[in-house]
């Protein structure tokens, strides 16, 4: 185990790099068309559907979510017309957000990371929590949306900015059977959390946004707020409790007992319990994006 003395000059040493990765990606231009159209009150529907529908791979993300039964839609959305009308600009704003930062950061596929891997899992973590939160009445399900959907961001940040880094951190975890988390303090000097804090932080996301995604594994350490990095932390553990080690990076994730009492949950076991619930629908969601896979 390292100790702070050891630390900290790594930690400068990846704080200098995400300095300058602010100033390298650049949002795609129909991303960053569609966000400002949807922050000016005076965008009609037929605007912000045609500039959505320059870019198609958008529209099929967008269809996909809105059709996500952890919407809860009653009805099929089968155009972008009809997505905007039912999500509304908000909803539809938390959607393209969370879709332009996964498509800043986005690399190619290696051994180390298979970027189709970790969009399902970013995507049906955004999913879980946005149901979770509404099942729940948290008022602020759009920013849980957002939270589940880039709560791994930092993990992104590493392996396309810090290759080299990330490549130790994998055999690290995989050879020596070292915590993530773990190895990732060793050889960065923070976690991939911070990692995506620093940066979140730069870009000017909410604070509850933030401080969410750097706590979704131990939301007990939020000093502001609790609740939203609990909400990303349960459905990030429902996950891996599904589909076990399938996303390696989180094959030591266990539940967060000191924040039971934010859901009123006297055990683990009643964490358990509760997700039961959900757990037919994210196996039959995540077999619609190719992951074919039974529970645990």
């Amino acid at each position: 185990m390292l100790n702070e003395t050891e630390i900290n000059p790594k930690r400068e040493r990846t704080e200098l790099i995400i300095n300058n990765v602010y100033t390298l990606p650049v949002m795609p231009e129909v991303l960053s068309n569609v966000l400002t159209l949807i922050n000016n009150e005076r965008t009609t529907t037929s605007e912000l559907s045609k500039e959505i529908s320059k870019d198609q791979s958008l529209v099929v993300k967008i269809l996909s979510i809105a059709n996500s039964p952890y919407y809860g839609l009653q009805k099929i959305v089968s155009s972008i017309d009809f997505a905007i009308m039912i999500l509304g600009y908000t909803e539809l704003q938390s959607i393209v957000t969370a879709l332009a930062i996964l498509e800043l950061l986005k690399n190619k596929s290696d051994k180390y990371l298979d970027q189709k891997e970790f969009y399902i899992h970013s995507y049906l973590t955004g999913l879980l929590s946005k149901r979770i939160a509404y099942d729940l009445g948290y008022v602020d399900s759009d920013k849980a949306f957002i939270a589940g959907f880039i709560h791994d961001i930092g993990i992104s940040i590493i392996h396309r900015f810090m290759h080299s880094s990330f490549v130790h951190i994998y055999e690290e975890v995989q050879q020596n059977n070292t915590p993530v988390l773990e190895a990732e303090k060793q050889i960065l000097g923070m976690t991939h959390e911070e990692v995506a804090k620093f940066l979140l932080n730069k870009w000017n996301l909410p604070d509850a946004i933030s401080n969410a995604v750097n706590f979704h594994h131990t939301p007990s350490n939020s000093s502001i707020d609790k609740y939203l990095p609990t909400l990303v932390h349960l459905a990030d553990y429902l996950i891996y409790k599904t589909f076990g080690d399938k996303y390696y990076w989180d094959k030591d994730l266990t539940f967060d007992t000191k924040v039971l009492d934010v859901f009123r949950f006297n055990s683990v076991e009643d964490v358990d319990n509760f997700i039961n619930n959900y757990v037919l629908t994210l196996i039959e969601q995540a077999n619609e994006l190719g992951v074919k896979i039974e529970a645990n």
